[in-house]
């Protein structure tokens, strides 16, 4: 009957969690509905980007044409306004040059004037002479008459001449003006021409501005058209990912299906189980009465070492967790096989937030003392467990939880992150996800008690223990025997045992085995096997290697060599040789440790953190000891362990590997009743064993941890502390098992610990003893042990054959649908690890996709910004051009109008050369005059030759005219010199001005070719503007589209968020589906070994 109940029991939580688990995958279910049409859509808007993608590369190319053609057409015009306007500046100085030349032409003509002036005056004399012959000749004989003729003729000569020189003086004053007015316009066209000019350096420099911008934006253009293949080849990958996220999403259907498929079959086999369990219950109870058992209680008795306290939240000691797992309850606990079951939570969850966990109590569970179990209880367990005043050396453990520090601290009457909702819920609100959470609750600190506020406060002393596990303390009588007595109430079914007798200092155990004094004994020294079996001992041994890790711990609450000095501690790993103490001191029954876990915990596939390398310590040794820093001898203190017959050997080993490295040491043994603390004031190196907890952090942090529940010697490593801390959130088993095998590696290389061996053990079970499942504190499950009847007790069984065989082919059905039930339980575990792990490839993809949606978006700013860049320079491109154009037309003006202008000039020289022809004539008209003055002179002197004594006057006369006549031939001959000089400049200038015009209207032509071809400069950029608003509008739909797969992606990511949560609450859950089939299974178990019993005893 009690084996049904338990059976029951279990049934009870399968039947539960299947509920439980089946809300669950609905739950996902509709979430991977969301996500199915979010994924559709999302994917649907992606694959509707390639054809914007395409428009905006042949928008980006057009540009690209555009402007190569533009810096073609800005060459084309620079170097046609280059070649004409470098010949144009080269004339300019030349007619500067020929300007002041011209001013020479003035010179000539002003002398020109003076010498016209002498003629001129010349002339006047003439005719004074003229008249002074006259009146000679009045006066003189009639042999000098003709001299009167010359007077007249020299008058009238004079006269035209002075007429004559009138004109001349008329076309060189003439003269003089036009030069002057040529001078005056060339100047001034010049100077209008230069300012023209002037243009063209602002032209080239926005030829060159252009050129260099248009250069600038071909590499932009490049740089877009790469950007915009970039954004082509991202989408397809975005596609590639969106695809095989919507793949992905519908593999996790495909799995939720089967899932409920599978549930529906294991609700089938829960209902034929509740239907058998009446069937099954009629025929034990038909049993029970049909039998007269004896009414010898069931008790069994086993050994251990004492115990310093029955408080849960001080069990430093193996034994004394030992002791709160047979009479306190969890919250969870670990099954035979490690993982974590229910204990007191029928259930538990997450919340989305990922750090609040939610525990559903199960209902109608008792204490010890009869009265419920509720949310107060275990928030009054956990807060009495971080009470400052109790100094828990746990507490710090539960820093985690939100407001555990200032609680801790004294600073607040309680824990802000524990709260009840309603009796039989708890939460417990984190600071941050914390994976190892649910593994701490399992441990045997987490023990909850009943509440009650004069505990709170101070350890419990004998007799106040009140709980709920399967067994409570009772009285024994005895300080060497623990009494504990069944719970008929327990949560897993009332133990088949009435009660446990744990017998404390049993000196012989191989013969207490023997002798029957001892039903159990575990934890005995693999060693000590040969010698139970000499004593007779018929019963059961189980081998196994215990987690228990010996060592030797270094005091770092001492000061010595070793503390001070990392190195050397390594040294002295490095020094001892484990090998040797297991193979030769302790027979091969141990295993090698290579840290203080065991390998079946983290399995560093054999490879030692710290090889053994005995040259090396020496070397390191000597050294140290050659530069004085190795004094007084080393303190080392051996506890002794029940489990250890052959410590004196093995310190014996330890005091040799001392010796070699020429260290003295003083070795002491100690009790096992000695506190490891107890050490810590006299002794440098301390042998102890400790067993680490089930899982990572916890098996870590009481060592590391300065305030930790094994750090008993002042070990302190902020770096390590904070590799500890920074593995709370890691979700990956892999990344958890890298991480902590280099907090491992980092611990063992610190050496606050010399790792030696991990003993080999023994579980000896008396023949009489049944069930004996190994626990996880390497202890055993007390509620599922039961004792076979002795010859007495069988005597009294009567059963009936035919009922017998009833209840046997029931328990066989019974059997069959429990394996179905396991069966399913195991198809529900893989396709949850299917779908756990397609949900974590749904968040990788897309967490793939995000960054592929970031990098997207970059990529398209970087082409707006480019683009952008590109309007810029397209912008102020198009306002140079104009410039440049509007330069080459004022450039083109000037020129035009410095072509009118010379051609003027030329016209007007051309009068100035009429005049100098003018002139010229005149001047030869006057030389003809002088000439033949010259010849009157001659007939003067003739005729004054012939007179009387008065001609002497006539002699002056006529001497007068030929000097005169001398004089004026003298100044024509000056006149025509100037003259000659006045027109050959006038010719060349002419020659030059005619070419320089030619010269200039070929260059303003030049000129307004390059401004025409500039002028097309205008539209191809307007245009290229035109193609850039394009690209604007087409990355503004393009980015509307993005937006809505982002957007799409967005809610799928908060939907895989919320999934994620549910992934992790189904990890949980298949923790939780593992674990009731495996106490399905187990209780299966137990009915089968118990009908194999009754039928054995027919």
């Amino acid at each position: 009957m009690i084996a049904l109940e338990k059976y029951e029991c279990a049934l009870a939580r399968v039947a539960y969690f299947h509920h439980d688990f089946q809300q669950e995958m609905v739950a996902i279910g509709e979430e991977i509905g969301k996500q199915t049409s979010l994924s559709v859509a999302a994917v649907g808007r992606c694959r509707e980007v390639a054809p914007f993608l395409d428009a905006i590369a042949a928008h980006i190319k057009a540009i690209n044409d555009g402007t190569l053609q533009v810096g073609g057409y800005v060459q084309a015009g620079r170097e046609g306004l280059s070649v004409s306007i470098g010949d144009i500046q080269a004339a300019i100085e030349q007619l500067k040059q020929r300007n002041l030349e011209m001013r020479g032409i003035l010179d000539i003509s002003r002398q020109v004037t003076e010498s016209v002036n002498k003629i001129a005056e010349i002339a006047i004399e003439n005719k004074v002479i003229a008249i002074n012959a006259s009146v000679t000749a009045s006066k003189a004989s009639d042999k000098v008459k003709g001299f009167k003729v010359i007077a007249n003729e020299i008058t009238r000569i004079s006269a035209t001449m002075a007429e004559r020189v009138g004109l001349i003086v008329d076309h060189a004053a003439q003269a003089g003006e036009r030069m002057q007015q040529i001078m005056q316009n060339m100047d001034e066209s010049i100077t209008t021409t230069q300012a023209a000019l002037g243009n063209i350096d602002e032209a080239f420099a926005l030829l060159d501005k252009i050129d260099g911008t248009i250069h600038e934006a071909a590499i932009a253009n490049a740089d877009m058209l790469a950007e915009n293949h970039q954004l082509s080849q991202k989408i397809h990958t975005l596609n590639d990912a969106l695809g095989a996220i919507e793949t992905t999403i519908a593999q996790t259907g495909e799995q939720a299906a089967r899932v409920q498929s599978v549930m529906d079959q294991q609700a089938s086999c829960i209902a034929n189980v509740n239907r058998l369990v009446p069937e099954l219950r009629s025929l034990g109870e038909a049993i029970a009465a049909g039998s007269q058992p004896a009414a010898k209680p069931k008790c069994l008795r086993f050994c251990e070492s004492p115990i310093t306290t029955i408080d849960p939240t001080w069990t430093r000691m193996l034994r004394e967790t030992h002791f709160a797992t047979y009479t306190c309850i969890r919250l969870l606990r670990y099954s035979s096989d490690r993982k974590l079951v229910p204990y007191l939570a029928e259930t538990w969850f997450l919340h989305p937030d990922g750090r609040t966990w939610e525990f559903k109590l199960k209902q109608g569970v008792l204490f010890h003392d009869g009265s419920p179990i509720t949310a107060r209880d275990v928030k009054f367990s956990f807060e009495r467990l971080m009470n400052p005043a109790l100094d828990s050396p746990y507490a710090n453990l539960f820093a985690i939880i939100a407001g555990a520090e200032e609680y801790i601290a004294g600073q607040t009457k309680a824990v802000a992150g524990i709260k009840m909702v309603g009796s039989q819920t708890i939460q417990f609100k984190l600071t941050s996800s914390f994976n190892f959470f649910l593994s701490l609750l399992a441990l045997s600190y987490c023990s909850i008690i009943k509440s009650d506020p004069a505990i709170a406060a101070r350890q419990l002393k004998p007799g106040e223990l009140v709980s709920a596990g399967p067994f409570r303390q009772v009285p024994s009588g005895s300080p060497n025997l623990d009494r504990l007595v069944g719970n008929p109430h327990f949560i897993n079914g009332r133990p088949f045992l009435d009660s446990l007798e744990i017998v404390r200092n049993v000196g012989d155990v191989p013969t207490a085995l023997a002798d029957g004094r001892l039903d159990l004994a575990y934890n005995q020294a693999a060693a000590q096997a040969d010698l139970i079996r000499q004593k007779k001992f018929d019963g059961e041994l189980q081998y196994y290697t215990s987690r228990y890790c010996y060592g030797l711990l270094v005091n770092f609450k001492r000061d010595n060599y070793l503390t001070r000095s990392p190195e050397l501690r390594l040294a002295l790993q490095m020094a001892v040789d484990k090998d040797a103490i297991v193979n030769q001191v302790l027979g091969g029954k141990a295993v090698r440790a290579d840290a203080v876990l065991p390998p079946d915990m983290l399995d560093n596939g054999g490879r030692r953190f710290v090889p053994y390398n005995p040259a090396e310590a020496t070397r390191l040794f000597e050294r140290y000891r050659a530069e004085g820093k190795i004094s007084q001898p080393l303190k080392v203190a051996f506890r002794a362990y029940p489990s250890l017959p052959d410590l004196k050997r093995i310190s014996a080993a330890i005091e040799s590997t001392l010796g070699s490295l020429g260290l003295s040491a003083e070795i002491s043994h100690h009790p096992n009743s000695t506190s490891p603390g107890g050490f810590a004031a006299d002794y440098d190196l301390v042998f102890l064993g400790f067993l680490s907890e089930i899982d990572l952090y916890t098996a870590v942090e009481p060592f590391i941890n300065p305030e930790g529940g094994d750090n008993y010697f002042g070990y302190n490593n902020p770096e390590i502390i904070a590799m500890l801390r920074n593995s709370i959130e890691l979700k990956s088993d892999a990344e958890r098992r890298a991480h902590f095998s280099a907090i491992l590696d980092k611990l063992t290389k610190d050496a606050f610990m010399v790792p030696l061996f991990f003993l080999q053990a023994v579980c000896a079970t008396a023949s009489r003893t049944h069930a004996v499942f190994m626990s996880a504190e390497e202890s055993f499950i007390p509620d599922a042990v039961y004792l076979s009847a002795d010859q007495a007790e069988r005597a009294t069984l009567t059963l009936d054959r035919q009922l017998g065989e009833r209840y046997g082919d029931a328990v066989g059905r019974l059997d069959r649908e429990s394996k179905a039930i396991v069966e399913s339980s195991s198809q529900l575990i893989s396709i949850g690890q299917t779908i756990s792990q397609l949900i974590g490839r749904q968040k990788s993809g897309i967490n793939q996709a995000n960054d592929l949606f970031d990098s997207f978006a970059e990529s398209a700013a970087l082409l707006q910004t480019t683009r952008a860049a590109v309007v810029d320079k397209i912008r102020g491109t198009t306002e140079e051009a104009g410039k440049s154009s509007q330069a080459a037309q004022i450039i083109q003006a000037g020129l035009t109008d410095l072509a009118n202008a010379l051609e003027g000039t030329v016209r007007s020289l051309s009068q100035v050369k009429k005049d100098i022809h003018n002139m010229l004539v005149i001047v030869k008209d006057i030389n003809e005059s002088n000439a033949f003055i010259g010849s009157i002179a001659i007939n003067a002197a003739i005729i004054s030759s012939k007179t009387d004594v008065r001609g002497g006057d006539l002699v002056k006369v006529s001497e007068s005219i030929s000097e005169q006549a001398q004089r004026n031939t003298e100044n024509t001959n000056t006149i025509q010199q100037f003259l000659d000089e006045m027109a050959k400049s006038v010719l060349e200038h002419l020659a030059f001005l005619e070419a320089l015009v030619k010269k200039i209207a070929l260059a303003s032509n030049a000129v307004g070719q390059s401004g025409n071809v500039l002028k097309k400069v205008g539209p191809l950029l307007t245009a290229a503007n035109q193609r850039s608003s394009a690209i604007e509008e087409t990355s503004g739909q393009l980015a509307s589209l993005i937006n809505e797969a982002n957007q799409s992606v967005d809610l799928i990511n908060q939907e895989i968020d919320r999934l994620a949560v549910s992934a992790d609450g189904l990890r949980f859950d298949l923790d939780m589906e593992q674990a009731v089939a495996d106490i399905l299974k187990d209780v299966a178990w137990i009915n089968a070994d118990v009908n194999r019993f009754l039928q054995a005893g027919t």
